[in-house]
């Protein structure tokens, strides 16, 4: 009993760095570090960069006595928000789709055909987008494809 409530609790912990690793990551270019970070966070960087500059003319001209201090200051949150603007954003999600179980053949493709259809008694337009097939049993295979991956 012990060891299964161990057992979890490692797994679980595994589980989650596994996740942090997959989202937030340090990666080397070159000579420099870039870290990634999902995109819905860049808000929160924004905001956090906006915030550490104001905090930092803030205190430069008002809190520190010392010149030296307040530049020594000024320098280390520079930096801080140096390495922010230096941060890149990523979408830490991959969409895998099946591939068609039967062979795909380019020649029975002959265009595509774009257009608007428009509702009975609607005041607007639907776009439209078709392709031009010249097998009708090709055509339900590909129809059954685009299916499946929505």
């Amino acid at each position: 009993m012990i060891i299964e409530k161990l057992y979890q609790f490692i797994r679980r912990l595994r589980l989650r760095f596994n996740r942090f690793r997959f989202e937030y990551q340090l990666r080397r270019k070159n000579k420099h570090f870039k870290i990634v970070i999902p995109e819905h966070h860049r808000g929160k960087i924004k905001f956090l960069k906006y915030f550490s500059t104001a905090i930092t003319l803030l205190s430069a001209f008002i809190i520190f006595d010392s010149v030296w201090v307040a530049f020594a200051f000024g320098c280390v949150v520079y930096l801080i928000s140096l390495l922010l603007e230096k941060t890149a954003f990523a979408h830490p999600h991959a969409f895998i789709h099946l591939l068609p179980d039967f062979e795909l053949d380019p020649d029975k493709w002959v265009g595509v055909g774009f257009g608007y259809a428009t509702p009975p008694g609607g005041k607007y337009n639907i776009p439209l987008v078709s392709m031009m097939i010249t097998d009708l049993e090709y055509a339900k295979k590909l129809e059954g494809l685009f299916l499946k991956w929505t």
